[in-house]
């Protein structure tokens, strides 16, 4: 009888790779959702790389948009030993001669003394008054001298007073209880209250009462006077530091005397921002290009390519640059053009700045140049009469025509205005002399004093409100940055809303992805069993096929 032979050839079987191809092969969409979430993830790193080119470029705009804070003086004094001063926003050149008669002092009281540091002062309490607020302090028994000054100078309460130990030492009375005021001037003296002081030498205690203690130093104002005024008497301040007697100067007064503040023009600071505007515009530039253009070599599209708020961020940015600056008027000898002072675009839309052409403009017209870089709505009338008095951030910058009707006794009938070259005028509200444009309109916020010309009639005048190309720009990139409503922000929430569609698609291909698994594993589990009882049975029947063979 011919030998039967059937090896378990299904117990061979490797699930665990066909559940792996399987779920491989499933797979291909989840991995398609990670490809496009690391494609957005970049979009944010590209997003953010702009924003930090924005920001640079905000910074340096911010030094532009304030004709005060471009209008930078050195100071130099005459003698130092008398008057030292530093100048800021607002302060224009000249020269100043400055008389100190006084500095300012703080209070100092010295007590009359004890033995030693840690002589006790007794049990009782001790109370001064200083700065219009009444501090008492208790002591015990074991209270020393030093315990005494830092009870006063950790009291959360104090309100002003170091108290120190002066310490002569090597004589009867060598240590002596120093009280003083944080504050100088005349305000600030220290005075212990008897009254409330149980400290008065009696029943064992140290004798602190005001009578113990010598003013060494009394409190007292600075006194001096700035360009021979006041003529008699002095000017006065609590402090020897002096910051609202001349215009964006802080004046130190240093010792008693006289000192001359000489205040030159420093064209510094100015020139350093105007050149560094090519330079940070450009590397804007260069990274919008990066991110939103095409490689012709490569064949590939940039990050942004077509995305046409990133572009439209530029465009504006370039616009404060080479458009006329409104407000401005060639006939009445303003600049009104960046180019004017030496600022140039190229074909590629590089920016340039011929420094040259802006050393000149500073030399022949240092405040035009003021004006056309950092005027902020700032107001010139051609007709004394109607005169510019404010307007608001809402006033659209730009020329008016306003026209003014006055009856005989010197009452304003009516009050109308338009922009230049329009053709609709549009009624203006009056407060006694003061005309004002009306909300949701271009002049909103527009405010003019006129004055009544002696008859009945019409007055005319061209109003013009100027905004200077710095100012424009550090406006537009606040807008652009604004955290809430910007354009950057909106670019940002757009792509972290993307992002976040594409998680939640991911979490779900994830989970189908391991209950798929689990179910394939469970169902090969089951084959393997059966498999298994297969192997089994072919065992068992060879076995009987071998007994049979036997017989």
């Amino acid at each position: 009888m011919a030998t039967l032979n059937m090896p378990g050839v299904y117990s061979t079987i490797d699930t665990s790779a066909l559940v792996k191809a399987t779920l491989e092969a499933e797979s291909r969409p989840l991995q398609r959702l990670h490809e496009t979430r690391e494609t957005w993830d970049k979009k944010t790193s590209a997003i953010e790389d702009i924003e930090s080119k924005l920001r640079s470029l905000q910074n340096l705009a911010s030094e532009l948009d304030q004709i005060d804070t471009l209008r930078r003086t050195s100071a130099k004094s005459s003698d130092e030993g008398v008057l030292s001063a530093t100048s800021g926003a607002g302060a224009v050149p000249g020269t100043h001669d400055i008389m100190v008669n006084r500095l300012a002092s703080s209070e100092r009281r010295v007590h009359d003394g004890v033995d030693s540091a840690d002589t006790l002062v007794g049990a009782g309490t001790f109370s001064y008054t200083y700065d219009g607020a009444t501090r008492t302090l208790h002591t015990n028994a074991e209270t020393t001298l030093e315990d005494l000054r830092d009870l006063i100078n950790e009291d959360a309460s104090n309100p002003g007073v170091n108290a120190s130990i002066l310490a002569i030492g090597g004589q009867d009375g060598g240590f002596h209880l120093v009280l003083g005021g944080r504050d100088s001037g005349a305000d600030y003296s220290v005075t212990v209250n008897d009254e409330q002081t149980t400290l008065d030498g009696t029943n064992g205690t140290v004798d602190l009462r005001q009578e113990s203690f010598t003013t060494t130093q009394t409190a007292k104002n600075s006194q001096f006077r700035v360009d021979g005024y006041p003529p008699t008497g002095w000017l006065e301040r609590s402090s020897n530091t002096v910051g609202d007697v001349i215009p964006g100067v802080t004046l130190e007064l240093e010792g008693v005397g006289e000192a001359r503040l000489s205040m030159a023009r420093n064209d510094q600071e100015i020139m350093t921002a105007m050149k560094a505007l090519p330079d940070l515009y450009n590397s804007l530039a260069a990274t919008v290009d990066e991110y939103t253009g095409y490689d012709e070599e490569t064949g590939e599209g940039g990050l942004l390519q077509g995305d046409i708020a990133v572009n439209s961020m530029l465009q504006q940015i370039r616009n404060a640059l080479v458009s006329r600056v409104p407000g401005f008027d060639d006939e009445h000898g303003d600049l009104s053009l960046a180019a004017q002072l030496g600022f140039e675009f190229d074909r590629e839309g590089t920016l340039s700045l011929d420094t040259g052409v802006l050393e000149e403009a500073m030399s022949e017209n240092y405040d035009a140049v003021l004006r056309l870089v950092g005027a902020d709505r700032r107001g010139v009338s051609t007709n004394d009469l109607v005169r510019f008095d404010s307007a608001m951030e809402r006033t659209q910058p730009g020329s008016y025509e306003v026209e003014v009707d006055w009856d005989a006794t010197g009452n304003i009938t009516e009050a109308r205005i338009r922009l230049e070259g329009q053709a609709e005028w549009r009624p203006m509200s009056v407060s006694g002399n003061t005309v004002t444009g009306r909300t949701g309109k271009p002049e909103q916020g527009l405010a003019m004093e006129v004055f009544f010309p002696g008859d009945a009639g019409t007055e005319t005048a061209k109003v013009r409100v100027q905004k200077g190309f710095g100012s424009i720009l550090s406006e537009r990139l606040d807008t652009i940055l604004d955290v809430r409503d910007g354009s950057i922000a909106r670019q940002k929430d757009s792509v972290r809303g993307n992002i976040e569609r594409l998680n939640t698609q991911i979490e779900l291909q994830e989970s189908r992805l391991e209950t798929r698994e689990r179910h394939l594993r469970e169902k090969y589990a089951r084959l393997e069993a059966t498999l298994a009882e297969i192997d089994s049975m072919q065992s068992a029947f060879q076995s009987l096929f071998q007994m049979l063979e036997q017989q």
